[in-house]
């Protein structure tokens, strides 16, 4: 015989009534969600870790809450005892799951409470654990150390999957950042510098609230030039103290969360051509750790704007060529040779091998410039109508002789290697050219030298084919 019980429904109110109706109906026993025990918390991994983090702001103390649950209504009451996973029932979770942890020692934390009473019915379903961690014992813990909790016992049945939580509490540092992360401005005039630099940027405290006044301190980072040219193979010199004006340090005050910074340049600085950069970077403050490792730099290009007069350059190596192009069979294509991208003439161009088959990328044309140059820009014209180079690189040296080796090499990331196995070789510039007529001028970083090498390694033609109509050379 089924056992009934008398269960009060709130209905739903219509519209234009006054009030709720109110309706008892009977269940049957098994027609009740039978009651689970399980914990409910936000943010856990697949692993069930949940990562908590206390910012170091000084506090002794921090504490997080932990949800029990229980789910059915209108049963009796559930008892339930939570409790700390053993050293070895953590080494077998580590050995499931890949993982490394170690215990949290008791002393780190206590837990408000471990057993715990669901009286039944629809208004007592969640219990809450407050747990208080001690800060200076867990900033010297163990990077590992987790505190495993899980349900021990209860009188209800256990959720499986819900029934372990792994919390991992760590302190960590309050950071001053620069608010936009690392930050490369350039600025870009040929002649001379156009205008003024005014520039302002926000270190930013890694806080919602802010009870100090904290002082920050920035630096120049000298050496990060050479690792900047090394790397990019560039040419830039630090900009000297009497080139600018830089507020070194500034305050981030009570109630705010970030101090402003303002660089100024002025035009007159800049009395010459050439490359320029600032790297700023945080020092130190008063309180709370600085990323040092954020960087806001300016970078500022001058060029000269001086095209070189092209009068005896010759092309002197290359990989590739069509003839075909200029065959009297095909008159509508009428060049093909190296020497067209020399000629001033934008109806004449070079152009890849197709005949009798395709030669694909890397394709190279080396300018011999007769004489040592200070190259600040290179200016590409693709073939008229037809435009085909993609992405390019662009190369100076002084001696030929290690090109020699290259001639063979079909392969694009092995010619790459190659060039950069060069010493006396530079990579002044990598680029993408635009599928357009008009001429494409590209900085580089600025560089001596007798011969220009343009490489090009990809294509926009399907069948990889390519062409140049013309190159330009700007500099000293």
């Amino acid at each position: 015989m089924k056992m009934l019980k008398r269960v009060m429904i709130l209905m739903i109110c219509s519209m234009g009534m006054s009030a709720c109706e109110k309706q008892i109906i009977d269940i049957a026993d098994e027609d009740i969600v039978p009651s689970k025990v399980f914990f409910v918390v936000d943010d856990v991994d697949s692993y069930q870790v949940r990562q908590i983090d206390f910012l170091d702001v000084g506090d002794t103390s921090g504490e997080f809450t932990l949800a029990l649950y229980k789910s059915g209504v209108l049963k009796d009451p559930v008892s339930v005892r939570i409790g700390e996973l053993t050293e070895s029932e953590l080494a077998d979770y580590n050995a499931r799951n890949g993982q490394d942890f170690v215990l949290l020692t008791p002393e780190t934390y206590t837990l408000s409470q471990r057993e715990f009473t669901f009286t039944g019915g629809y208004d007592d379903l969640s219990k809450t654990v407050d747990i208080t961690f001690d800060l200076d014992r867990l900033r010297e813990a163990d990077a590992r150390a987790v505190l495993p909790l899980t349900i021990r016992q209860s009188s209800a049945e256990i959720n499986g999957e819900k029934s372990l939580v792994i919390l991992k509490p760590q302190v960590q540092d309050v950071v001053i950042a620069f608010a936009d992360g690392n930050r490369d401005v350039v600025y870009s005039d040929n002649g001379s510098l156009q205008r003024d630099i005014r520039v302002s940027f926000d270190a930013l405290l890694g806080l919602a609230e802010n009870d100090w006044d904290i002082d920050v301190d920035l630096q120049i980072d000298e050496s990060y030039v050479e690792e900047y040219n090394q790397r990019e193979s560039a040419s830039y010199r630090l900009l000297s103290p009497d080139q600018y004006s830089l507020q070194m340090q500034g305050t981030i005050e009570p109630g705010q969360t970030s101090v402003s910074f303002l660089l100024e340049i002025g035009r007159e600085q800049i009395s010459e051509p050439g490359q320029y950069m600032l790297p700023i970077r945080l020092k130190s403050s008063s309180r709370f750790t600085v990323d040092e490792s954020s960087l806001y730099c300016v970078r500022i290009d001058v060029w000269s704007g001086e095209l070189l007069d092209r009068t005896d350059w010759e092309v002197v190596l290359y990989n590739t060529y069509e003839p075909a192009e200029s065959g009297s069979d095909n008159s509508y294509f009428p060049y093909g040779y190296p020497e067209a991208i020399l000629d001033g003439d934008l109806n004449s161009y070079w152009h890849s091998q197709w005949k009798p088959s395709v030669v694909p990328p890397p394709h190279y044309l080396v300018i011999d410039m007769q004489e040592e140059h200070l190259v600040e820009q290179v200016e590409l014209i693709q073939r008229n109508k037809y435009f085909a180079c993609k992405d390019i690189e662009l190369y100076m040296g002084n001696d030929l002789a290690p090109l020699e080796a290259l001639a063979t090499i079909t392969d694009v990331a092995e010619m790459q290697g190659a060039l950069a196995g060069i010493p006396s070789w530079k990579k002044i510039a990598t680029e993408q050219m635009k599928e357009e007529a008009a001429p494409q001028i590209f900085n580089v970083s600025l560089t001596s030298g007798r011969y220009l090498m343009v490489l090009i390694t990809s294509s926009y033609r399907s069948n990889l084919i390519t062409s140049l109509s013309e190159v330009y050379v700007y500099g000293q």
